[in-house]
């Protein structure tokens, strides 16, 4: 039996890396114009109640080219773990450029948003299910234009009973944004795709995203991407440790 547990140890790495590429190359292959739309995220958690986040975001057209768009957001989380909920303050600059080539300029759009989002989370044993409520105001190349989003986000850890480090774990979610004008319904994006936490400092995801934008005249338009995720954590304690360490070093 002890000779099992290595083999299973080494299987939960191959198996995320296979699944990962597996889903990597079919959509790729059944879906044409196919973008890459890629997620750095940074927290540091001062303490149990606050954390403060940064995250930057490029997209593009096709895969890994014809770059069109990129932003920079930050903001504060206020936790109430006892409530398992959330509140955030955020603003970001969000930039398009013309299409095709990579960043080709003159600017297309020009955006800067400030929002207040309210994350409820329901568990159900290894289900946890996230509903993610956001006010946003948007002003686009100078033109006022506020929004609501709502996103149910249902994330399963498949091989531990919650999401820990050498966490496997599957996630998707929905989310409609909703205007003040017509069309009301802006745009539906949905995603489906795997994530594996590899410590308490680092996680990935990888997956599909499908995004629909509606017009005023009855039309849409879809454009699918695949979707890479790399999420940095830090706190206070993880730097005293560090601080501790390098005084014995010296």
């Amino acid at each position: 039996m002890r000779n099992i547990v290595p083999i299973i140890q080494k299987g939960k790495s191959l198996l995320i890396t296979v699944t990962i590429l597996a889903l990597y190359f079919t959509v790729s292959a059944q879906t044409t114009n196919v973008g890459t739309w890629n997620i750095v995220d940074l927290y540091y958690k001062f303490n149990p109640h606050t954390t403060l986040w940064l995250e930057t975001q490029t997209r593009s057209q096709n895969l890994f080219t014809d770059f069109y768009y990129h932003e920079l957001k930050a903001g504060m989380f206020y936790n109430f773990p006892k409530y398992r909920s959330t509140i955030f303050f955020g603003g970001g600059r969000y930039t398009t450029y013309n299409f095709s080539g990579n960043f080709k300029s003159p600017i297309a759009t020009e955006e800067c948003r400030t929002w207040e989002q309210f994350t409820l989370n329901n568990g159900y044993n290894q289900l946890n299910i996230e509903h993610r409520y956001r006010l946003e105001q948007r002003w686009i190349n100078n033109n006022f234009k506020p929004r609501i989003r709502y996103r149910i986000n249902p994330t399963l850890a498949i091989n531990h009973p919650s999401i820990i480090p050498n966490t496997l774990f599957l996630s998707a979610f929905d989310e409609l944004f909703l205007g003040n004008a017509n069309p009301h319904l802006e745009r539906n994006r949905y995603y489906l795709g795997l994530g594996y936490q590899f410590s308490s400092s680092f996680t990935l995801q990888m997956g599909y995203l499908n995004q629909t934008d509606y017009n005023a005249a009855g039309g849409q338009k879809d454009k699918s991407f695949i979707q890479t995720s790399l999420l940095f954590y830090a706190d206070r304690k993880m730097f005293k440790k560090e601080s501790k360490s390098n005084s014995i070093m010296d």
